[in-house]
Order: structure tokens, then sequence, then C-alpha cells
């Protein structure tokens, strides 16, 4: 990345069955734990690629026979699930004061766009997935609790997600505006309450619970969380809503 400095991270996390670690297009995996699976598709095809991949040309039958000799069926999220998801995604992120710039989650898997943060990203995306299988399993909507053949604990990250996930580190405002505009064309009529716009200007972000400066961040607008627990914006000075001047306390 030629020493720039990382301003963002793309996640992207799949549903359990959807992207295998020997898929033939490419995995973030380094090892197929399966034996079933690797009778079938071979090691893991371990890629470091930027890109996606999801379109490259490809064995898409080798892929089908993959996928047909998962243990479990795939994952597959109803609207309502969805909804319990992206908010179960919101309240942590907004936790741990982290910005995210987009997000969508389809049936099959998760995009999202989120600033720096002091959590490796590994970690993160753990946190990410247990946070939206408690709210799943709290609002009795666990995709796996209808499936008498299900041995596995249901509180398990596995039950729902697959293992690991793809990440991919931004660094320039242009790969930014790329990635939400990417995120976006997934499933362009999601509105989530806890992404902020992306303005590309120099940023410092402010603890929602004393409104004092706890991080520095760069290319990202400028804001702090309200006592309402809602973004105030500060782009060259101004206040997003009333475009008055704001000082910071």
């Amino acid at each position: 990345m030629g020493g720039n400095m990382i301003i963002g991270f793309h996640l992207n996390i799949s549903c359990y069955g959807h992207w295998q670690p020997n898929d033939p297009r490419g995995s973030g995996s380094r090892y197929v734990g399966s034996k079933k699976l690797f009778a079938v598709g071979g090691k893991a095809t371990k890629t470091d690629s930027r890109r996606s991949v999801a379109h490259v040309p490809h064995d898409v039958c080798l892929r089908l026979q993959i996928k047909e000799s998962l243990k479990y069926p795939p994952v597959l999220f109803s609207e309502r699930q969805i909804e319990m998801v992206g908010t179960a995604f919101g309240t942590l992120l907004q936790e741990k004061n982290i910005a995210a710039f987009a997000c969508t989650v389809v049936p099959d898997h998760a995009h999202l766009l989120i600033g720096r943060t002091d959590i490796p990203i590994d970690e993160l995306v753990l946190l990410l997935k247990d946070v939206a299988v408690a709210s799943l399993m709290r609002n009795d909507r666990h995709p796996r609790s209808a499936l008498p053949s299900y041995s596995e604990p249901l509180t398990g990250a596995t039950s729902v997600w697959a293992v690991g996930g793809w990440k991919v580190f931004v660094d320039n405002p242009e790969q930014m505006y790329a990635t939400i505009q990417y995120i976006e064309n997934h499933c362009s009529s999601q509105r989530w309450p806890f992404v902020v716009p992306y303005s590309g200007v120099p940023v410092k972000l402010f603890s929602r619970y004393s409104g004092t400066m706890c991080v520095e961040m760069s290319e990202t607008p400028e804001y702090r969380l309200n006592n309402n627990n809602a973004p105030e914006y500060r782009l060259n000075g101004f206040n997003n809503s009333s475009a008055e001047r704001i000082p910071w306390r």
C-alpha cells in the first residue's frame, strides 16, 4: 500500500455455507477443517486479492459440489433476521465508538466499511458475529432453532456464520468512496441509522459518554455522538444540520 496510513476496513462476513475455504474463486482461509469438504474440493484456496473475487471465472460445478458436501444446510437470513443482525452490528460499533460508513446485510452475507479502530480486526469480526447471534437468540429468530438435525451449540458464531471473514485495508479516500458504492449497490434500499457520511476530511472522534476527544483519525468526517446517541458532524467547521459554526468543548 505504498506506506499510506490505513483509514478504513472493508469487512465481508459470510453466512455458513456460502463461501467455502476451498472455493475455486479463492477464499480467506489457509486450511480446510472438514475432511468431507477436503475430499471434494481439495486444499484451501487462500488469496490475498484486495478486490472481490465473487465473479471471477471458475469451475461452477466444483463449487456446487463442495457446497453440497456441507454438514448442514446453508444459512439464509429472512428480512426480520437481517434487521436484527444489522441493528446488532450498529449497537456494537457505537458502543466501541467505531465509525461505520456503509453497511449492507443480505440473506447470505454482510458488508461493513468502518473507520480506524484500536481493536484488532479479526477480534472485531468475532465480536460482530457474536452480537448478531445473541440478538437472533434473544428474539427467538435463530436460523438453526427449527433444524432438528443441528447438534452444535446455537450460541456459537459458527451456527450462523462461516469461519473467519474477508477484510480489505483501505488507505485512500478514492478507495473509501468506491467501497461505499460497492456496498450500497448490494441493497440500495437499506438505511441503517448508525451509518455516517464519509467526506474525506480530517476527523476527531468524540466519546459519546463524556464529549471529550478520545481518538484522532484521518480522511473521515469529523463528528461526535451527542446526548441522544446521535452523530453530530463538523465538516469544515460547520454543523451539518444547521450550517452554523459550532465550537467543540
